[in-house]
């Protein structure tokens, strides 16, 4: 029994020593990463993860492409804090970020003095449609804003508006296509074809190569080629033989005074 317990003490201090080891490492590890937001500058991203229930969370992160997209760094954050978000903006002096128009809109209400920096290059803006009133508010912020439309399907992105537009980007719909990706109207259904469409589905047969994929949105191309999304096919309303488009049916509500 002496034996034993020699040996439980000496297995007790080796992981004592190997847990204070490891503490200095991740202590050096913070350092340096603080040392590293204080010399650089960051862009936004997007990263994705399974939940318990098998769904599927978008989570931004701050990804900071070095010169020639040698090396990365990346922030992980679970969720929106609005009050914090300009403080975290300058802090870190994050250059690109995407965000949800839900998100944008309590940033604006949270802050309504606040008007974004000149190193925030562009707010990428997407995973619903962004009402024309949102728009007008985030610009006269200054908010340099590229509207986006993609899918997990694609990658995330399909379209964007042009940099160039970035503080008048509302008549451009949700951009033209990325280059290497085709987009057109089929029965007023959007398709996509690229290398950036997934090869298929878990558990069903692969998609064909290079063959259109059917999105279930529905939208137009103008004569730019700037798409416009008009809704999803799940949510467009039938009635009278009228196909009502909700997104449409909320600019028009909030076109009224005393409506938010």
């Amino acid at each position: 029994s002496h034996g034993l317990a020699k040996l439980e003490l000496g297995l007790g201090r080796g992981k004592r020593q190997f847990e204070k080891r490891q503490a200095i490492a991740e202590r050096e590890h913070r350092r340096e990463m603080e040392r590293e937001v204080g010399r650089r500058r960051y862009t936004m991203g997007t990263i994705y993860r399974k939940t318990d229930k098998g769904q599927i969370e978008i989570e931004t992160r701050a990804l900071r492409l070095a010169p020639r997209l040698r090396t990365a760094l990346i922030l992980v954050g679970r969720v929106l804090d609005a009050a914090a978000f300009p403080d975290w903006i300058a802090s870190h002096r994050v250059t690109l970020v995407s965000l949800v128009p839900t998100m944008l809109m309590r940033v604006l209400d949270r802050h309504p003095a606040w008007t974004a920096p000149t190193h925030l290059r562009a707010v990428l803006l997407g995973g619903a449609a962004a009402s024309p009133r949102l728009l007008e508010r985030a610009v006269a912020r200054r908010c340099p804003l590229v509207l986006t439309y993609g899918l997990t399907e694609t990658c995330s992105q399909v379209c964007a508006t042009p940099y160039a537009a970035r503080f008048a980007p509302a008549d451009w719909g949700a951009g033209i296509a990325l280059s290497g990706i085709d987009v057109r109207i089929c029965d007023e259904r959007i398709e996509v074809r690229g290398p950036v469409l997934t090869a298929g589905y878990w558990n069903e047969a692969p998609l064909a190569p290079h063959a259109w994929f059917d999105t279930g949105d529905l939208g137009a191309l103008d004569a730019r080629g700037c798409l416009h999304v008009h809704a999803r096919r799940a949510d467009l309303i039938v009635t009278g033989g009228e196909n009502v488009y909700p997104a449409e049916v909320e600019r028009a509500l909030e076109s009224f005074p005393g409506i938010a």
